[in-house]
C-alpha cells in the first residue's frame, strides 16, 4: 500500500504532462501512488500517461468523458489507496523535496494537514528553509483569511486521509472550489503545520481566459461568499466575524474585476455585491483584515466611482 496518493487531474496538457510527472518521479521520498484522471482530453495527454503507466506501476491511468475538474479529482479520491492525499495540477511541478519535507512534517507534529507554499512560475531554489509552524484550527483560519499566510489552493497540501473522508469537490461550482475543500478539512483538523518555503510550481497564464474577462461562471464566488457564512455558523461561530470579512474580500474582488472587464455579466454581478459591502460593518472589517485590504475596502465603499478609475489607470500602466 502506497503512504501517498497524488491525483492529478488531466485535460488537454500534452505540452506540460511530462513536466509534471517527471517531477513526482524524482522526489526523494518515493512510496507512493500516482493517479491520473483524464478528462476527456483531444489531444495526446492520454497517450502520453499510458507510456508512463507501462513503465512504472506505481502510476494509475483512467479516462472519463470531459466532466470538469472538481469531478475528477472526485473520482481520483475515490480511487485512492495512500494514508495521504494530496492533488497536483498537470500543468505545475514539484520540488524534489516536497513529499519529503510535507510528510516529514506532518509525522513531526501529528498534524492532520502539512502545507507549504507555492510559487509562481517555478520554485525558488534560493529560499531558506524556516522551522515549522503548527496551529490549531481556529489560529489556521486566521492565518488564512486575516494574515494571508497560507491560501485555499488544492496544491501545497498534505491530508490525513481521515480528515478528506467523504469530503467532495463541488462539482457545480467552477471558481473557488478548491477553497471550499480546503476549508471544510481545516473544519476537521485539530492541528495544522505549515513550513515557509517554497515546494511546488504554479504555472500561471497571464493571458488564460480566466484571468481576463467576468462571465457566467463568477456567480459561482458570490455562491462561494454565501456559502463561507453559512458554515461559519454551522461549524464556527466564534469565527463568524472572520468568516464575514472573507465574504467581503470576496465581494471586493468581483467589483475589482468587473472594473476590468466592463461587460454586462461583470455589471450585473457589481450590482449584486456593492450594497452588500456598503451594509458591511467597517469596525469589524477592519478587525479582521491587513492594511492593504481595508484600504481597498474603504476605497470601494466610500469611494466608488474614484476606486474605478484607480483600477483602469493601473490596468493600463500594466
Amino acid at each position: 500500500m502506497p503512504d501517498i496518493s497524488i491525483i492529478i487531474p488531466a485535460y488537454n496538457a500534452e505540452k506540460e504532462i511530462v513536466r509534471c510527472i517527471d517531477s513526482i518521479l524524482n522526489q526523494t521520498y518515493n512510496c507512493f501512488e500516482i493517479i491520473i484522471i483524464d478528462d476527456g482530453s483531444t489531444d495526446r495527454t492520454l497517450e502520453i500517461c499510458k507510456k508512463y503507466a507501462e513503465k512504472d506501476v506505481r502510476i494509475l491511468v483512467k479516462s472519463q468523458e470531459n466532466k470538469g475538474v472538481s469531478a475528477t479529482r472526485n473520482l481520483g479520491l475515490n480511487l485512492s489507496r495512500g494514508k495521504y492525499i494530496c492533488f497536483v495540477d498537470a500543468d505545475d511541478y514539484l520540488d524534489c523535496r516536497y513529499l519529503e519535507i510535507l510528510l516529514k512534517n506532518i509525522l513531526k507534529t501529528n498534524a492532520d494537514i502539512s502545507m507549504c507554499k507555492w510559487s509562481r512560475n517555478g520554485i525558488d531554489q534560493t529560499n531558506i528553509e524556516l522551522s515549522e509552524e503548527v496551529w490549531d484550527r481556529e489560529n489556521t483560519f486566521y492565518q488564512f483569511f486575516k494574515y494571508g499566510k497560507i491560501d485555499g489552493a488544492i496544491c501545497c497540501k498534505l491530508y490525513r486521509r481521515e480528515i478528506v473522508q467523504n469530503i467532495y469537490f463541488n462539482d457545480k461550482i467552477r471558481l473557488g472550489e478548491d477553497q471550499m475543500f480546503a476549508i471544510q478539512a481545516i473544519e476537521r483538523s485539530e492541528k495544522v503545520v505549515f513550513q515557509n518555503i517554497s515546494l511546488y510550481a504554479y504555472m500561471y497564464n497571464e493571458a488564460s481566459a480566466m484571468n481576463t474577462t467576468v462571465d457566467e461562471r463568477y456567480w459561482d464566488a458570490v455562491y462561494r461568499a454565501e456559502w463561507l457564512v453559512d458554515e461559519a455558523q454551522k461549524f464556527n461561530p466564534q469565527l463568524i466575524d472572520l468568516f464575514k470579512k472573507e465574504e467581503i474580500s470576496i465581494y471586493l474582488y468581483l467589483m475589482i474585476m468587473s472594473y476590468k472587464a466592463e461587460n454586462d455579466e461583470a455589471r450585473k454581478i457589481a450590482e449584486c455585491v456593492i450594497q452588500r459591502i456598503k451594509n458591511s460593518n467597517t469596525k469589524d472589517f477592519k478587525d479582521y483584515s491587513n492594511t492593504s485590504d481595508f484600504i481597498r475596502y474603504i476605497l470601494i465603499k466610500y469611494f466608488e466611482p474614484l476606486a474605478h478609475i484607480l483600477v483602469k489607470i493601473k490596468q493600463k500602466l500594466l
